[in-house]
Protein backbone atom coordinates (compact mmCIF):
# COMPACT_ATOMS: atom_id res chain seq x y z
CA UNK A 1 0.00 0.00 0.00
CA UNK A 2 1.44 3.70 -1.01
CA UNK A 3 1.59 6.14 0.92
CA UNK A 4 -0.50 7.82 -0.85
CA UNK A 5 -3.62 5.83 0.11
CA UNK A 6 -2.24 5.05 3.59
CA UNK A 7 -2.76 8.88 3.62
CA UNK A 8 -6.68 8.87 2.59
CA UNK A 9 -7.34 6.10 4.40
CA UNK A 10 -6.22 7.89 7.75
CA UNK A 11 -8.16 10.66 6.83
CA UNK A 12 -11.25 8.93 6.04
CA UNK A 13 -11.08 6.98 9.47
CA UNK A 14 -10.09 10.65 11.65
CA UNK A 15 -13.01 11.75 9.83
CA UNK A 16 -15.56 8.67 10.80
CA UNK A 17 -14.34 8.94 14.36
CA UNK A 18 -14.71 12.46 14.51
CA UNK A 19 -18.35 12.27 13.47
CA UNK A 20 -19.01 9.41 15.58
CA UNK A 21 -17.73 11.73 18.65
CA UNK A 22 -19.64 14.60 17.36
CA UNK A 23 -22.95 12.53 17.68
CA UNK A 24 -22.17 11.15 21.07
CA UNK A 25 -22.21 14.09 22.53
CA UNK A 26 -25.42 14.48 21.49
CA UNK A 27 -26.47 11.55 22.56
CA UNK A 28 -25.58 7.74 21.81
CA UNK A 29 -27.34 6.36 18.53
CA UNK A 30 -29.49 3.21 18.77
CA UNK A 31 -31.72 1.39 16.48
CA UNK A 32 -35.28 1.05 17.55
CA UNK A 33 -37.42 -2.10 15.62
CA UNK A 34 -40.54 -1.84 14.42
CA UNK A 35 -43.41 -3.88 15.91
CA UNK A 36 -43.25 -7.19 14.36
CA UNK A 37 -40.41 -6.48 11.91
CA UNK A 38 -40.01 -10.58 11.41
CA UNK A 39 -43.76 -11.06 10.56
CA UNK A 40 -43.49 -8.61 7.78
CA UNK A 41 -40.47 -8.95 6.06
CA UNK A 42 -41.61 -12.19 3.98
CA UNK A 43 -44.85 -9.25 2.56
CA UNK A 44 -42.53 -6.78 1.70
CA UNK A 45 -39.96 -9.08 -0.09
CA UNK A 46 -42.92 -10.70 -2.01
CA UNK A 47 -44.44 -7.10 -3.14
CA UNK A 48 -40.55 -6.50 -4.01
CA UNK A 49 -40.38 -8.89 -5.70
CA UNK A 50 -43.36 -8.39 -7.66
CA UNK A 51 -42.40 -4.95 -8.63
CA UNK A 52 -38.93 -6.10 -9.79
CA UNK A 53 -40.44 -8.66 -12.32
CA UNK A 54 -42.78 -5.75 -13.77
CA UNK A 55 -39.90 -3.60 -13.92
CA UNK A 56 -37.62 -6.18 -15.67
CA UNK A 57 -40.39 -7.29 -17.65
CA UNK A 58 -41.64 -3.42 -19.14
CA UNK A 59 -38.18 -2.73 -19.91
CA UNK A 60 -37.68 -6.03 -22.42
CA UNK A 61 -41.03 -4.45 -23.65
CA UNK A 62 -39.67 -0.94 -24.24
CA UNK A 63 -36.37 -2.67 -25.92
CA UNK A 64 -38.03 -5.07 -28.32
CA UNK A 65 -40.32 -2.11 -29.42
CA UNK A 66 -37.02 -0.11 -30.23
CA UNK A 67 -34.98 -3.57 -31.35
CA UNK A 68 -32.80 -3.89 -28.89
CA UNK A 69 -34.08 -6.52 -26.67
CA UNK A 70 -30.44 -7.74 -25.49
CA UNK A 71 -31.65 -11.74 -25.69
CA UNK A 72 -32.26 -11.35 -29.52
CA UNK A 73 -30.91 -13.61 -32.02
CA UNK A 74 -30.04 -10.53 -34.22
CA UNK A 75 -28.31 -8.49 -30.57
CA UNK A 76 -26.45 -12.02 -29.72
CA UNK A 77 -24.80 -12.19 -33.11
CA UNK A 78 -23.22 -8.66 -32.46
CA UNK A 79 -21.14 -8.47 -29.43
CA UNK A 80 -20.87 -4.53 -29.09
CA UNK A 81 -24.69 -3.80 -29.54
CA UNK A 82 -25.39 -6.42 -26.98
CA UNK A 83 -23.41 -4.95 -24.64
CA UNK A 84 -24.76 -1.72 -24.91
CA UNK A 85 -28.39 -2.86 -24.79
CA UNK A 86 -27.49 -4.81 -21.59
CA UNK A 87 -26.49 -1.32 -20.64
CA UNK A 88 -29.01 0.40 -21.46
CA UNK A 89 -31.42 -1.73 -20.12
CA UNK A 90 -29.57 -1.94 -16.59
CA UNK A 91 -29.82 2.19 -16.65
CA UNK A 92 -33.48 2.17 -16.95
CA UNK A 93 -34.38 -0.70 -14.41
CA UNK A 94 -31.97 0.73 -12.04
CA UNK A 95 -33.79 4.69 -12.80
CA UNK A 96 -37.23 2.64 -12.00
CA UNK A 97 -35.81 1.02 -9.28
CA UNK A 98 -34.82 3.97 -7.33
CA UNK A 99 -38.09 5.89 -8.26
CA UNK A 100 -39.85 3.20 -6.76
CA UNK A 101 -37.84 2.93 -3.40
CA UNK A 102 -38.49 6.59 -3.24
CA UNK A 103 -42.50 5.87 -3.57
CA UNK A 104 -42.36 3.40 -0.75
CA UNK A 105 -41.21 0.24 -2.10
CA UNK A 106 -38.03 -0.51 0.03
CA UNK A 107 -36.59 -3.51 2.21
CA UNK A 108 -35.15 -1.67 5.39
CA UNK A 109 -37.85 0.46 6.81
CA UNK A 110 -39.16 -3.11 7.67
CA UNK A 111 -36.67 -3.18 10.34
CA UNK A 112 -36.91 -0.28 12.13
CA UNK A 113 -35.59 3.36 12.27
CA UNK A 114 -32.33 4.76 14.40
CA UNK A 115 -32.71 7.34 17.17
CA UNK A 116 -30.60 9.22 18.99
CA UNK A 117 -30.68 11.36 22.23
CA UNK A 118 -31.97 14.86 20.38
CA UNK A 119 -34.16 15.49 17.46
CA UNK A 120 -31.77 17.19 15.30
CA UNK A 121 -29.13 13.93 15.70
CA UNK A 122 -32.15 11.56 15.28
CA UNK A 123 -33.07 13.55 11.98
CA UNK A 124 -29.57 13.36 10.98
CA UNK A 125 -29.77 9.33 10.99
CA UNK A 126 -32.97 8.77 9.70
CA UNK A 127 -32.00 11.17 6.49
CA UNK A 128 -28.98 8.26 6.38
CA UNK A 129 -31.03 5.53 6.49
CA UNK A 130 -33.62 6.59 3.97
CA UNK A 131 -30.68 7.58 1.78
CA UNK A 132 -28.91 4.19 2.46
CA UNK A 133 -32.69 2.24 2.03
CA UNK A 134 -33.39 4.24 -1.05
CA UNK A 135 -30.07 3.02 -2.58
CA UNK A 136 -29.78 -0.69 -1.43
CA UNK A 137 -33.71 -1.08 -2.26
CA UNK A 138 -33.43 0.76 -5.62
CA UNK A 139 -30.52 -1.60 -6.75
CA UNK A 140 -32.45 -5.24 -5.97
CA UNK A 141 -35.77 -3.84 -7.19
CA UNK A 142 -33.49 -3.70 -11.25
CA UNK A 143 -31.65 -6.23 -10.37
CA UNK A 144 -34.64 -8.58 -11.67
CA UNK A 145 -36.56 -11.31 -9.38
CA UNK A 146 -34.18 -13.82 -8.99
CA UNK A 147 -31.85 -12.20 -6.11
CA UNK A 148 -34.98 -12.00 -4.32
CA UNK A 149 -34.83 -15.99 -3.94
CA UNK A 150 -31.71 -16.04 -2.97
CA UNK A 151 -32.50 -13.08 -0.29
CA UNK A 152 -35.32 -14.44 0.40
CA UNK A 153 -33.49 -17.78 1.64
CA UNK A 154 -30.58 -15.88 3.37
CA UNK A 155 -32.47 -13.79 5.72
CA UNK A 156 -35.22 -17.10 6.97
CA UNK A 157 -31.58 -19.04 7.53
CA UNK A 158 -30.17 -16.27 9.33
CA UNK A 159 -33.42 -15.16 11.61
CA UNK A 160 -34.05 -18.59 12.38
CA UNK A 161 -30.76 -19.49 13.58
CA UNK A 162 -30.47 -15.97 15.84
CA UNK A 163 -33.66 -17.06 17.20
CA UNK A 164 -32.33 -20.17 18.21
CA UNK A 165 -29.11 -19.25 19.46
CA UNK A 166 -30.62 -16.52 22.35
CA UNK A 167 -33.60 -19.29 22.78
CA UNK A 168 -33.33 -20.05 26.72
CA UNK A 169 -33.38 -24.09 26.06
CA UNK A 170 -30.87 -25.40 22.87
CA UNK A 171 -32.56 -28.49 22.54
CA UNK A 172 -35.70 -28.98 20.28
CA UNK A 173 -38.03 -31.92 22.76
CA UNK A 174 -37.65 -29.23 26.18
CA UNK A 175 -37.52 -26.11 23.98
CA UNK A 176 -41.58 -27.06 23.15
CA UNK A 177 -42.33 -29.30 26.08
CA UNK A 178 -41.62 -25.93 28.57
CA UNK A 179 -44.46 -23.31 29.48
CA UNK A 180 -46.24 -21.57 27.11
CA UNK A 181 -44.79 -18.45 25.92
CA UNK A 182 -48.22 -16.50 25.83
CA UNK A 183 -51.45 -17.95 25.86
CA UNK A 184 -52.91 -18.72 22.64
CA UNK A 185 -56.49 -17.70 21.07
CA UNK A 186 -56.35 -19.59 18.43
CA UNK A 187 -55.99 -23.33 17.52
CA UNK A 188 -55.14 -25.26 14.24
CA UNK A 189 -55.03 -28.05 12.70
CA UNK A 190 -52.48 -30.14 9.62
CA UNK A 191 -53.67 -33.67 8.39
CA UNK A 192 -51.08 -35.54 6.81
CA UNK A 193 -52.04 -38.09 4.75
CA UNK A 194 -49.89 -41.27 3.87
CA UNK A 195 -50.17 -42.06 0.53
CA UNK A 196 -46.83 -44.34 -0.08
CA UNK A 197 -44.01 -45.92 1.55
CA UNK A 198 -42.28 -42.04 1.76
CA UNK A 199 -44.36 -39.44 0.73
CA UNK A 200 -48.04 -38.70 1.04
CA UNK A 201 -49.88 -34.65 1.35
CA UNK A 202 -50.40 -32.42 3.74
CA UNK A 203 -53.45 -30.24 4.28
CA UNK A 204 -53.55 -26.96 6.26
CA UNK A 205 -57.15 -24.73 6.38
CA UNK A 206 -57.53 -21.18 8.51
CA UNK A 207 -58.75 -18.47 6.77
CA UNK A 208 -57.44 -17.16 3.55
CA UNK A 209 -54.67 -19.69 4.24
CA UNK A 210 -55.44 -22.78 2.13
CA UNK A 211 -52.36 -25.65 1.59
CA UNK A 212 -52.45 -29.16 -0.06
CA UNK A 213 -49.42 -29.67 -0.66
CA UNK A 214 -46.96 -33.09 -0.92
CA UNK A 215 -45.07 -34.00 1.76
CA UNK A 216 -41.90 -36.56 2.53
CA UNK A 217 -40.59 -38.46 5.21
CA UNK A 218 -37.27 -41.06 4.89
CA UNK A 219 -39.11 -44.45 4.39
CA UNK A 220 -38.38 -46.75 7.23
CA UNK A 221 -38.27 -43.80 9.74
CA UNK A 222 -41.70 -42.80 9.74
CA UNK A 223 -44.02 -41.69 12.65
CA UNK A 224 -47.03 -43.51 14.22
CA UNK A 225 -50.23 -42.95 12.92
CA UNK A 226 -52.38 -41.07 15.42
CA UNK A 227 -53.38 -37.74 16.57
CA UNK A 228 -50.43 -35.41 17.67
CA UNK A 229 -52.16 -32.46 20.46
CA UNK A 230 -49.96 -29.51 21.90
CA UNK A 231 -48.13 -29.47 18.91
CA UNK A 232 -45.99 -25.98 18.04
CA UNK A 233 -45.06 -23.35 15.51
CA UNK A 234 -41.25 -22.84 16.25
CA UNK A 235 -37.46 -22.75 15.17
CA UNK A 236 -34.97 -25.71 14.98
CA UNK A 237 -32.01 -25.27 17.55
CA UNK A 238 -30.42 -28.34 15.56
CA UNK A 239 -30.84 -26.72 12.15
CA UNK A 240 -32.16 -23.11 12.18
CA UNK A 241 -35.28 -24.17 10.22
CA UNK A 242 -38.77 -22.70 10.53
CA UNK A 243 -40.91 -25.70 11.88
CA UNK A 244 -43.98 -27.05 13.81
CA UNK A 245 -42.80 -29.61 16.52
CA UNK A 246 -45.07 -32.64 16.57
CA UNK A 247 -45.31 -33.26 20.43
CA UNK A 248 -44.88 -36.87 21.15
CA UNK A 249 -43.66 -38.42 17.64
CA UNK A 250 -40.67 -40.40 17.67
CA UNK A 251 -38.95 -42.72 15.10
CA UNK A 252 -39.23 -45.88 15.33
CA UNK A 253 -37.01 -47.40 17.80
CA UNK A 254 -36.32 -44.05 19.72
CA UNK A 255 -37.26 -42.61 22.58
CA UNK A 256 -36.37 -39.26 21.46
CA UNK A 257 -39.34 -36.16 20.74
CA UNK A 258 -37.25 -34.76 17.72
CA UNK A 259 -39.81 -35.27 15.44
CA UNK A 260 -40.79 -31.71 12.96
CA UNK A 261 -42.50 -30.60 10.23
CA UNK A 262 -39.81 -28.43 8.35
CA UNK A 263 -38.58 -27.57 4.61
CA UNK A 264 -37.62 -30.19 2.07
CA UNK A 265 -38.46 -31.18 -1.46
CA UNK A 266 -38.00 -35.05 -1.38
CA UNK A 267 -37.31 -37.59 1.06
CA UNK A 268 -33.36 -37.82 1.10
CA UNK A 269 -34.20 -33.72 3.54
CA UNK A 270 -35.80 -35.99 6.13
CA UNK A 271 -34.44 -37.95 8.85
CA UNK A 272 -37.65 -38.97 10.34
CA UNK A 273 -39.69 -35.31 9.94
CA UNK A 274 -42.03 -34.76 7.79
CA UNK A 275 -40.70 -31.98 5.38
CA UNK A 276 -42.55 -29.72 2.54
CA UNK A 277 -41.45 -27.68 -0.15
CA UNK A 278 -39.97 -24.12 1.42
CA UNK A 279 -42.24 -21.96 -0.06
CA UNK A 280 -45.44 -24.03 1.73
CA UNK A 281 -42.87 -24.19 5.16
CA UNK A 282 -43.41 -20.50 4.76
CA UNK A 283 -46.79 -20.19 4.17
CA UNK A 284 -47.48 -22.64 6.89
CA UNK A 285 -45.24 -20.98 9.40
CA UNK A 286 -46.85 -17.47 8.94
CA UNK A 287 -50.31 -18.89 9.48
CA UNK A 288 -49.89 -20.18 13.27
CA UNK A 289 -49.65 -17.91 15.72
CA UNK A 290 -47.54 -17.84 18.65
CA UNK A 291 -44.78 -19.62 18.33
CA UNK A 292 -44.43 -22.22 20.77
CA UNK A 293 -47.80 -22.29 21.82
CA UNK A 294 -49.02 -25.76 21.88
CA UNK A 295 -52.06 -24.88 19.95
CA UNK A 296 -51.64 -27.36 16.86
CA UNK A 297 -52.93 -29.90 16.51
CA UNK A 298 -50.88 -32.49 13.78
CA UNK A 299 -53.40 -36.09 12.50
CA UNK A 300 -51.37 -38.20 11.17
CA UNK A 301 -53.15 -40.79 9.21
CA UNK A 302 -51.98 -43.43 6.25
CA UNK A 303 -54.21 -44.52 3.22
Amino acid sequence: MDKETINKSAWIVGGILLFSGIFLAFGEPSFQFQQNWSQNLQSRLALMMAVAVLIERSVEVYLNSHGLNGNSAACLSLSAKNHATQIIAAKASLILGVLAAFAGVRLMDVFGIPVAGSATTTFILRSCWYGIDVVISGGLLAGGAAIFHEIINILQIGLARIKALFSVSETPSSRNNGPLDVTPDKYYTIDVVRESADSGTLRFQDGSTNIETPCWWEGGKEIEARIYKNCSKTVMATKGYISVYIKGATTPGSTVEDIFIHKGTSPSASDGCIVIRPSEMSRLYNAINPSNGHNVTINVTDK
